[in-house]
């Protein structure tokens, strides 16, 4: 896998086996990183054939609960995969998140939240070894476009999704 983090919660790489946290070197986030030079580099790490990656903002790992205790991502979702390794399908994963956080929230969620799980096609496929190559960018950052006049839609635009939180 390869990946560039700006400063998102850590992937993390779920099996039957548990979850394991895929650290990562995260560089600023994307809204502040136009104000510096900007560098990035991507980063590869492996995932197995029987992981699902988990991405997650930190809208869910910091929902609250009643007393105010953040929700424990890792700790929930390895317990729960531990009792039903099926849970690691991309689809499952994702409603088991959904649902264990809106348990822990009592149903009220304070921020926005996205939850992503992907798996990699395929089996013994697998190179033994990842390209050696690394990109980086360095430079100034470019201007940022000018906004539209307040009383125009840009084009392509339209109404925000709906919210989709049952």
């Amino acid at each position: 896998m390869e990946m560039v983090d700006f400063g998102h919660e850590m992937p993390l790489a779920v099996s039957p086996r548990g979850v394991r946290e895929i650290e990562t070197v995260p560089v600023l986030p994307l809204g502040l990183s136009a104000l510096v030079r900007t560098v990035f580099a991507v980063q590869r790490f492996r995932v197995a054939a029987d992981e699902t990656l988990l991405l997650v903002t930190d809208g869910v790992t910091e929902a609250r609960d009643r007393a105010g205790e953040f929700f424990p991502l890792v700790e929930r979702i390895g317990a729960r995969v531990a009792a039903d390794a099926e849970l690691v399908r991309p689809v499952r994963l994702v409603e088991v998140v959904r649902d264990e956080v809106l348990r822990h929230t009592g149903g009220r969620l304070t921020d926005d939240t996205t939850i992503l799980a992907v798996r990699r096609a395929g089996g013994s496929d697998w190179p033994r070894e990842p390209p050696a190559r690394t990109r980086t960018r360095t430079g100034p950052a470019p201007a940022p476009s000018p906004a539209p006049p307040a009383d125009r839609t840009p084009p392509g635009a339209g109404p925000p999704p709906a919210d989709r939180t049952p």
